[in-house]
């Protein structure tokens, strides 16, 4: 019976990197998605609110500043 080698520090090392940035990868897509989903159901209250859309739109002129970004949301900003 062929035993395995012991795997060297170097590559425990590697192995837990590995972990880390993929466990990474999953929670900055899973907030991603969060974000998404959340905004979708903000956007459409807001289409049937029209008090719930002042506010956003109030809150949308206060904290988004980028124009790049302001132009995602020219519809509420106006």
């Amino acid at each position: 019976m062929l035993s395995q080698p012991l795997p060297t520090d170097d590559q425990l090392t590697a192995r837990r990197q590995l972990d880390e940035a993929r466990r990474a990868f999953r929670a900055r897509k899973q907030d991603a998605r969060r974000k998404i989903v959340a905004g979708a159901v903000v956007l459409r209250h807001a289409d049937g609110d029209p008090a719930f859309r002042a506010l956003l739109q109030l809150i949308l002129q206060q904290h988004v500043t980028r124009p790049i970004d302001r132009q995602l949301f020219a519809d509420l900003l106006g």
